[in-house]
This record gives C-alpha cells, structure tokens and sequence, in this order.
C-alpha cells in the first residue's frame, strides 16, 4: 500500500515540511490532510481538487464533513483508524464534489504530524465509473429475475387455463370409448385421446422448464418404450399426412432391443 511508506517518510521528514509537501503535491494520486482537532482540510494537492471539481483554494479551511455524502462514513473511517492502529485503506465511501456531483471514491487514511499538528492524510481512488457500472448490472440482474418471475406466473397462467378445457375434453373421450363405436370412429377416438395427452403432457413440460429456471425441479429418469412412443407419433400426424397424399408409417428394425416394462 501506498500508505506505509508515506508515514515512514513522514517520520523521517518532520524537520522538513517543505520536502514532505512536494512528496504529497506530486503523489500519483490525489492526497489531502486534515486537521484531527478542527476536521478542516490543511492541505490538498491538484489531483484533489480535480477529483472534487474545485481549486486548492476552495479546499482549505473546509470542514471534512462538507466532502462526505453520508457524515457516518467520516465516523466509520475514524474508528477504523482508532482500530487499525493508526491506519485504514481499502474503504469505498460515497463523496461529494463542490458542485454536488456523487463520487465513489475507495479510501486509504493514516494519522500523520503535519505543519507541527496531528493530522489525518487521506487517499483517494476514483471509482465512480467502476461503481455506476455494478449498479447498472446489478440493475440487469434484478430485470431479469424479475422477468424469470413473471414468465413462471405466466405459465402457471397458461397452464391452468389450458389443462381446464383440455382435462374436459379428455374427460369427454373417456365417456365415449364407453358408446358402442365403429372401428373406424373408435380408431379416430383413440387418436383424438392420444392427441390430448400429448398436449397435456406439453403443458406439463413446459411448467417443468419453468421450475427448472429457478431451480425447483427434481428430474426423474424414465424408460422410453419406443414402440409406444413411435405408435402415438405417427397416429397423432396420419391424419395431416394423409390429407396430403402422404403415406405416414414406422418400421422398427430387428436389431432394436426390445423395450424394458
């Protein structure tokens, strides 16, 4: 950390204020010192005042307090000094410029002798970009599991009001295998059963997909008995086939294991 060696050097250099004040005015960073009774600001060099929009002129003699956009974050770096033996560093407080612009600045302190007084010399790093670009994901974050919610309402939505009707009509079919049929109309039925359950079993998917997405879902592995599957597929698409011309069918070839009941 920066702020070591320049408490190292200030105890070497307190006979010479004048070396110690060219060491912060040309610091890397912008430096300041307050005065530990009085809070007010003693010394700033350019890089402060470019950070707080202002001159060094506007910075001295200002109470501390003025710069700080909650006067608790004054108060927690205080303590954090009295904690830290004389030094903090790493801290992100929320400031102020003079032209009331917010400025997220991380923060390193330590309690140094200046001008013959106890003062408190202060670092900053401006983070005010890195900060609005957190917020702004942070923001994206909560837009979209907000929008995962909504689409897990809206499926639950759709799905009872499309399993009402559906279970109805499945409920219909199911009374009417019990009325002597034709074979034909029997076959028709069953179709129209088969078709029902496949659409039924899609609405279910898709409320499974839903849970899925916020992590409330158990999946279960089934057999697949492809017979039945492939049976159910080509008599739920026969009809649209056939009224095209199309033969529609399916061969299960001999090597095919025979499904696992």
């Amino acid at each position: 950390s920066w702020l070591l060696p320049v408490l190292r050097l200030n105890r070497r250099l307190r006979q010479s204020e004048r070396q110690f004040r060219e060491l912060a005015e040309n610091a890397p960073f912008p430096v300041a010192i307050t005065d530990r009774e009085t809070s007010c600001v003693i010394f700033a060099n350019q890089r402060t005042a470019a950070i707080f929009r202002t001159t060094v002129a506007g910075l001295l003699g200002e109470p501390a307090i003025n710069f700080y956009e909650n006067p608790e974050d004054r108060v927690k770096l205080l303590a954090g000094l009295e904690a830290g033996k004389g030094t903090v560093s790493g801290l992100e407080i929320r400031m102020r410029g003079s032209d009331g612009r917010p400025i997220w600045a991380m923060v390193s302190a330590g309690m140094i002798e200046f001008g013959g007084r106890a003062g408190l010399v202060i670092a900053f790093h401006d983070i005010t970009e890195r900060r609005a670009m957190e917020d702004e994901l942070r923001r994206a974050k909560n837009a979209a599991e907000a929008s995962d919610a909504a689409k897990g309402r809206y499926l639950g939505v759709l799905s009872h009001e499309v399993c009402t009707p559906l279970n109805g009509i499945l409920g219909m079919v199911d009374l009417l295998k019990a009325e002597p049929l034709s074979p034909e109309a029997r076959d028709n039925l069953e179709i129209l059963n088969g078709a029902g359950r496949t659409l039924l079993k899609l609405v279910n998917d898709m409320l499974d997909f839903a849970r899925y997405d916020s992590g409330r879902v158990d999946l279960e592995r089934a057999p697949l008995v492809l017979t039945d599957f492939l049976r159910e597929l080509v008599a739920l698409f026969r009809p649209a086939a056939e009224s095209k011309a199309i033969a529609l069918r399916y061969v299960i070839r001999p090597e095919v294991p025979p499904p696992m009941r």
